[in-house]
């Protein structure tokens, strides 16, 4: 019994305990590849395809129910305000329509398709007597009226949408024409308004300048100074008399200049006899003012409207005959001999008269000026006014007229470039193409499913998984079996019912991982085959690895350790009911409770037996220490069928008596918890935990065997000695060791 219970601490196989070097600590489940969600694609390929066809057959049935629709299609063409070419450049009004107006324009345009008078109208002439049916036509309209311009043009195709293939082109083209008619006729109406407009400021224009007119003429009345040129002639009277009071002024002064000096030096004149004498002096005075005077009249001659009515050309004449008549008195005072008169003195008083005379005629002039003041600044205004009037009579006229020659050459606005015609087939929906989407949808979807699922699935499906998760070495892999009629015991016995087969191979693997675990000195007789729940396959593992085991030429026999749900004794077809419990009870010696295989010389099974009373405490009791003691003395190996690990102590009591404990595990049936709890609790009743059987692989098994394309496709065979019965052959009984019981 020392042989098979080690003390703590001790790992005399190399098998991985807690606490020790061989121990490695459990981690998650690896993430999900690629090749995990191929092999639930494989694997569920049903559901994908039932997915798939359901989405399918709906998706089909709900095409194949939507109404056709056809679609007609016509092109116009919009049309800015602008100008014939030939015209624009002599139309100024044409400067305002810029880019952005014209684009603006034409979207303002285009969007009055939609317009409710236009749909009205067109619903109308269709539908007249039928107002369920108009209101229809007009949410057709609304609904399946679309227009998408051309880039870099001002083209649009515009399209209707309808079930009606009869009506739908019509219906577009009647559409499209009144909306051309429409927008030429808001066209014209708005040039007409235009022209009306200008027309009307122009007659307003023309009323304002006769107005003008006539208050100009009443202030002309009232101001006989005011020239018709805009001239105050009572100002330039002023002027022209303070340019003659300055000349008399000037005069003056060097007369009495002249007469100082012929008093202060009266021989003077004797001494300049052969020089001008003061009278020649006036004489050459007078000649130049006369040349003066006729020089202004000569000029007021050319400039003036009313020469002989002006005042200054009167006033300028009545200057010019003084002048002459000083130069005749001059003349006549001037004898051929004899004394001559005091001329100087004569000169300076009828200068001094003149003087007198004009800066008098200069102050009533100058008061006259002042006091018409405010009428001529009016007067000046309403000059003024009318040439600004004029001025916009003429331009704006001129502009009616090359805008009444311009507006009969502007393109209508909207131009139907290319009419709706009858489609010939429905442009929606297009069906082959709706069909081949859903089938498309119902595959993706199909899919689909099967990945979330598998995304979603933390089930234990692959070997990789374990050995991640556990820590632990897979000492065997066993793919799925299947049922042949070759194989015996129900189905379970594939090791020596089908020998040659995928199966038989994988538990002959299993005892070679055994063996690659035994030590010279101590080899693993007692090994026990447990799960962490019902249902994993452990009870056919142990059977088929016990198969393995004779085989090879080692006595082996099968212990029933389940006692809660035993069924070693049914696959072998043992009837006696004879096993275990009746041994340790001590109602049964052990010879008579085994049983011997009949199709392996090599295997021996001992049963559950009767069950009835029997404590699950039995399977820790000293009896079953010394029964297996006593098993491993004359046998090779000895398979212990335990009850599951989880919630159950049977399996943990049994570890503890055992050399190596095989953990089975089926593919697909546990999440990693429960295998960790399980191999945990097996951890801590100081089982030797070996390693995992990965039971009931459907995947990737061509991985785990060379020779499966070969194989896997044909039947399995029945091999000549396993179907000898009698063959029957013992093995001497295994020297014991140092560690055996005594």
């Amino acid at each position: 019994m020392d042989r098979i219970i080690a003390p703590y601490g001790v790992s005399p196989t190399g098998l991985g305990h807690p606490g020790y070097p061989g121990h490695a600590v459990s981690r998650d489940l690896p993430p999900k590849t690629g090749r995990d969600y191929f092999r639930a694609l494989r694997r569920r390929w049903w559901l994908a395809l039932s997915i798939a066809l359901l989405v399918a057959g709906v998706g089909t049935l709900v095409v194949m129910r939507m109404p056709l629709v056809y679609q007609a299609q016509a092109e116009i063409e919009v049309v800015p305000p602008q100008f014939d070419a030939q015209l624009s450049v002599i139309v100024e009004t044409a400067a305002h329509l810029n880019r952005d107006n014209t684009e603006q324009f034409i979207l303002n345009k285009v969007a009055q398709l939609r317009a409710k008078g236009l749909i009205d109208s067109v619903v109308r002439e269709f539908e007249p007597g039928d107002p369920a049916a108009a209101s229809a036509l007009a949410a057709d309209l609304v609904a399946g009226l679309n227009s998408k311009r051309i880039p870099g043009t001002n083209l649009f195709v515009v399209t209707l949408d309808s079930r009606d293939q009869d009506r739908v082109a019509r219906i577009l083209n009647s559409l499209l024409t009144t909306f051309g008619n429409q927008a030429y006729a808001d066209g014209s109406q708005g040039i007409n308004a235009s022209i009306s407009k200008a027309t009307e400021t122009l007659d307003q224009l023309r009323r304002d300048l006769t107005a003008v007119d006539k208050e100009q003429s009443a202030l002309l009345a009232t101001a006989p100074y005011f020239a018709a040129d805009g001239r105050n002639i009572l100002e330039e009277e002023v002027f022209a008399l303070k340019s003659v009071l300055l000349q008399k002024k000037v005069r003056l002064e060097d007369l009495v200049y002249e007469r100082r000096l012929s008093e202060m030096w009266p021989n003077l004149r004797a001494q300049a006899m052969g020089m001008d004498d003061p009278t020649r002096q006036s004489m050459g005075q007078l000649l130049a003012a006369k040349q003066q005077l006729q020089t202004q009249l000569e000029h007021l001659h050319r400039t003036a409207r009313n020469f002989r009515a002006d005042p200054y050309v009167r006033v300028v004449s009545t200057q010019l005959k003084q002048v002459l008549d000083e130069i005749e008195a001059l003349q006549a005072q001037s004898p051929a001999g004899g004394a001559a008169p005091d001329v100087a003195s004569m000169s300076i008083s009828r200068a001094g008269e003149e003087v007198r005379e004009l800066e008098k005629t200069v102050a009533e002039q100058q008061l006259e000026l002042r006091r018409t003041g405010a009428q001529f600044q009016t007067y000046l205004g309403l000059m003024k006014k009318r040439e600004q009037l004029e001025d916009l009579i003429a331009h704006l006229g001129e502009n009616l007229v090359k805008f009444r020659q311009v507006s009969g050459t502007l393109k209508r606005p909207v131009d139907i470039s290319q009419r709706a015609t009858t489609p010939l087939k429905a442009a929606r929906p297009n069906r082959l193409l709706g069909v081949a989407l859903v089938t498309i949808f119902g595959l993706v979807s199909g899919i689909g499913l099967v990945l979330a699922l598998e995304s979603c699935d933390r089930m234990v499906k692959a070997p990789e998984h374990l050995t991640m998760g556990l820590a632990l070495p897979i000492l065997g892999v066993v793919p799925r079996m299947r049922r042949h009629a070759q194989m015996c015991r129900g189905g379970h016995l594939w090791t020596p019912g089908v020998p040659d087969s995928l199966e038989a191979d994988a538990y002959r693997s299993l005892r070679a991982s055994l063996l690659g675990l035994e030590r010279s000195d101590e080899p693993l007789v007692t090994v026990l085959v447990t799960s962490a729940k019902a249902g994993d396959g452990k009870s056919t593992t142990a059977l088929n690895l016990a198969a393995a085991c004779a085989r090879a030429g080692e006595r082996t026999i099968l212990v029933d350790c389940d006692l809660r749900r035993p069924t070693l004794g049914a696959l072998l077809e043992d009837d006696a009911g004879f096993g275990l419990a009746d041994v340790l009870r001590g109602e049964l010696p052990l010879d008579r409770a085994i049983v011997e295989v009949p199709e392996l010389g090599n295997l021996d099974l001992l049963p559950a037996g009767h069950l009835g009373g029997v404590p699950i405490e039995i399977l820790g009791s000293r009896e079953l220490r010394d029964l297996l003691a006593l098993l491993a003395r004359d046998y090779h190996r000895v398979i212990l069928d335990a009850p599951a690990i989880l919630g159950l102590a049977d399996g943990r009591m049994l570890g503890r008596l055992a050399d190596a404990t095989l953990l089975v595990v089926r593919s697909g049936s546990h999440e990693i918890h429960p295998l960790r709890r399980a191999k945990e609790a097996l951890e801590q009743s100081r089982a030797r935990l070996a390693g995992v059987v990965f039971n009931d692989l459907r995947e990737d098994l061509h991985h785990w065997s060379s020779d499966y394309h070969s194989r896997r496709l044909d039947p399995p065979k029945r091999s000549k000695e396993s179907s000898d019965g009698s063959i029957r052959r013992r093995l001497p009984a295994p020297v014991a060791n140092s560690n055996s019981p005594r």
